[in-house]
């Protein structure tokens, strides 16, 4: 047993419930995920995900939280140079989630811990004999940026998180528990940090999209998968927050999940219009208009290349660009295709320097993109490496071609997400363990060590902040990014 291990159960012993093995067989139902808030004067809040089997709620427990300063290996946890050990039991066990899971929160007080330049955190769970430990958690004291704000109603991933014009962010559907499609919504007030409950959606979906209509504030939600198993949905509706109410407004010309949606102003006659590309199945190499002119979808010209999970990204010179995602085979797109509004046209466009898999496409306030993280996409090599990609690309809408940028990202990630944020800098977070900022002119810079994972959301809130909520590893919490 690592030297970790060994102090964690040696307090979890001290606390006394411990009784019995020292450590023991760890069953199938217990699950210790650590991730951290914000550090203040006191010290640093870390926050514990226990999963567990409704057995055990109601039951003494006891948990312990280790800092040290060297990253352990893949084979061992190295000896701790001071060890900073934090206890805390609670009678009975919180009450769990709907999805079997509660959050507790442990202070680990800055006199225990003289804060280096990055500590490595660890928890240990104990149940009666069972002792189960977390991941070990990177945290760098002075960058940390994020802080948990009330849960989410309802237990999403998959779902949208939509800013409305009064700040407001909307969260609609997504996969609940027992992984059934969700028709609820609920709207995030930033001021409060709460969560309230909104109109339902009169198809329950998740993977579908919902976008802001730029001039009148209303929320186009488009298409999405109605169940694991089922086919995606042409279904339409249309959100008015004002009174706070969905009204289905017809059907696209394909059903489509997993696709990219976007909003613009038509050039020449001034209409909103949203742009719908990709998805699943048939739609994958398809787009279509919603004009609001007429009240319904019309197909564009043919897309070059089929697409699933890309990303949409306005250019500055009113073009809208295509990235990322995957074919229908599951394989890495490297191309990009450009749409133009004014003729509903494609045309395909510059090839990726790197394969990359897992890549996230993160707008930039120039009016283009960069290609950020993933790792080199090998198909059909199952027993090849992961070679995590760190260098970065920036697509060059002028020259329509790409470039390496001098900067680097801080951590190793794939299936990140990421969002323009107020003041022109882009929040990276999950897919690896850490979050981070892109600055186009200082770089990278390492904000806090939240590590959301897939099915979450990634929303910019007024001056530079952001929330990120949901999601299979996040649940029902939330947390806000409060700028650099």
């Amino acid at each position: 047993m690592g030297r970790t291990h060994r102090v964690l159960s040696a307090c979890l012993v001290a606390v006394g419930i411990c009784a019995g093995r020292a450590e023991a067989r760890v069953p199938q139902q217990i699950g210790v995920e650590l991730r951290c808030s914000g550090s203040s004067a006191d010290g640093l809040t870390v926050y514990v995900n226990v999963t567990s089997a409704p057995v055990f709620a109601g039951r003494p427990f006891a948990i312990a939280l280790a800092a040290e300063r060297t990253a352990p290996n893949e084979t061992r946890f190295p000896e701790m140079a001071r060890p900073a050990v934090v206890l805390t039991s609670r009678t009975p066990f919180p009450a769990l989630d709907s999805n079997g899971s509660a959050w507790i929160a442990l202070q680990l007080p800055r006199t225990l811990v003289p804060l280096p330049d990055q500590l490595f955190l660890q928890a240990g769970v104990h149940f009666r004999d069972w002792i189960a430990y977390s991941n070990v958690l990177p945290y760098t004291p002075r960058g940390e940026k994020f802080v948990r704000v009330g849960d989410l109603l309802e237990a999403r991933s998959n779902h949208t998180a939509t800013r409305l014009a009064d700040g407001t962010v909307l969260v609609t559907g997504g996969l609940g528990t027992g992984y059934a499609a969700l028709g609820t919504s609920e709207r995030f007030d930033p001021a409060a940090s709460t969560f309230a409950s909104a109109a339902s959606l009169s198809t329950p979906r998740f993977d579908h999209t919902a976008t802001m209509l730029p001039r009148d504030g209303r929320v186009l939600v488009i298409g999405g998968s109605t169940s694991i198993s089922g086919p995606a949905t042409a279904s339409v509706e249309v959100y008015n927050p004002i009174v706070d109410r969905f009204n289905s407004i017809g059907d696209l010309t394909l059903p489509r999940a997993r696709h990219a949606a976007i909003a613009y102003v038509d050039a020449k006659s001034g209409w909103q219009c949203v742009l719908v590309a990709g998805g699943d199945g048939a739609a994958a190499k398809t787009a279509e208009v919603f004009d609001m002119s007429i009240g319904k979808f019309k197909l564009t010209g043919k897309v070059p290349h089929e697409r699933m999970g890309g990303t949409l990204v306005p250019l500055a010179d009113g073009r809208i660009a295509f990235a990322g995602g995957t074919d229908t085979h599951g394989g890495a797109r490297r191309d990009v295709d450009l749409f133009d509004p004014a003729t509903l046209t494609w045309k395909s466009s510059a090839t990726m320097l790197l394969p990359r898999a897992g890549a996230t496409i993160a707008p930039t306030p120039d009016g283009t993109f960069v290609v950020i993280g993933g790792v080199v996409d090998t198909p059909g090599c199952l027993e090849c490496p992961t070679r995590y990609l760190h260098r970065i690309e920036r697509f060059d809408a002028k020259t329509e071609s790409f470039q390496f940028e001098s900067a680097t990202c801080t951590a190793s990630r794939s299936g990140a997400c990421a969002a323009l944020l107020d003041g022109g800098l882009v929040l990276i977070t999950g897919g690896g363990e850490s979050s981070e900022v892109y600055d186009p002119v200082v770089g990278f810079q390492t904000v806090g060590c939240l590590s959301a994972g897939a099915g979450e959301t990634v929303t910019p809130l007024a001056n530079g902040q952001a929330l990120v909520v949901g999601g299979v590893s996040l649940r029902r919490s939330a947390w806000i990014f409060t700028g650099r």
